[in-house]
């Protein structure tokens, strides 16, 4: 990650991500869920909101991949 990608990952509390494409913002939002997961944050308690179906579908694979 780029430093600005891991101040927004290492960001306490909730933040809004935003960018032009290909600037890796799925990528940090991915992470984010990752590290909030080995904190012990249960996956049901995470809310995560796309603006499209085909996102949502993208990003599950994405997490799917990540976290195995």
């Amino acid at each position: 990650l780029t430093p600005t990608q891991r101040q927004a990952l290492d960001h306490p509390g909730h933040l809004l991500l935003q960018g032009m494409p290909g600037t890796g913002k799925t990528a940090v939002l991915i992470e984010k869920i990752a590290q909030l997961i080995a904190q012990g944050i249960k996956p049901e308690d995470i809310a995560v909101g796309t603006f499209t179906w085909r996102a949502l579908q993208h990003t599950r694979a994405l997490l799917r991949q990540r976290l195995g």
